[in-house]
This record gives C-alpha cells, sequence and structure tokens, in this order.
C-alpha cells in the first residue's frame, strides 16, 4: 500500500466522484506535505473537493496562501457564496519541511452557527 504521494510542481490527483466524498455535515481534513515552498508565488490546493469548471461543484478545500498562512473554503450550496477562514499566523514547518496540516468545521454547534 502506498503511504506517500511524491508530485511535481502543478501536478494533482483526481479521483472520479463518490457519495463518500459528498460531505454535507461536520468534515475534518488532514494532509501530510512537504511543499517546495510554505511561501508559494501563487495560492497551492492542498486537497479538496472543488470544481469550478463547466458544472462547478463545489464542497470544500484547503490550501496555502502566498503569505504562508492556510485557508479553509467550503460552499453551502455547490455553487456559489463560498466561505473562508485563514489561520492567524503562517505555517512554521520543522526543517524537514514536512507537516500534517488540519482543518474542521463543525456545521452546526448548537448556537445556530459554525465552529
Amino acid at each position: 500500500m502506498t503511504t506517500w504521494l511524491e508530485l511535481g510542481a502543478g501536478s494533482n490527483v483526481f479521483t472520479p466522484p463518490d457519495g463518500a466524498l459528498q460531505i454535507t455535515g461536520d468534515i475534518d481534513l488532514r494532509a501530510e506535505i512537504t511543499p517546495e515552498t510554505w511561501t508559494p508565488a501563487a495560492n497551492q490546493a492542498i486537497l479538496g473537493r472543488w470544481l469550478t469548471a463547466g458544472a462547478a461543484q463545489r464542497s470544500y478545500r484547503m490550501d496555502l496562501l502566498t503569505n504562508g498562512r492556510l485557508r479553509f473554503t467550503w460552499s453551502v450550496t455547490g455553487q456559489s457564496g463560498a466561505a473562508n477562514i485563514s489561520s492567524t499566523a503562517p505555517v512554521t514547518p520543522p526543517e524537514s519541511g514536512r507537516l500534517a496540516v488540519r482543518a474542521t468545521i463543525d456545521v452546526n454547534n448548537g448556537a445556530s452557527g459554525r465552529t
């Protein structure tokens, strides 16, 4: 079983649509990454279910921003009106550059809001 996948710059991995990826409730996204730089020239997608071409299917995504912060974005409708939140500080990776990153959302925190 492969546990580590190395991709070249500009590469990505794609999986066909599957019901298991169509999450409508709470979500916990995790990835272990070693980017070429933690302050990229352009925002870099880490993971997500986010298609904007053709019939837009926007669900969730996590990105590494040019300022070294992480951003979690989600769409309630799947089409537009996406919301996002960024980390308050840039990522400080260890000397190896490899780091586990995580974003979670509780879609109903019991107080008519999200956490």
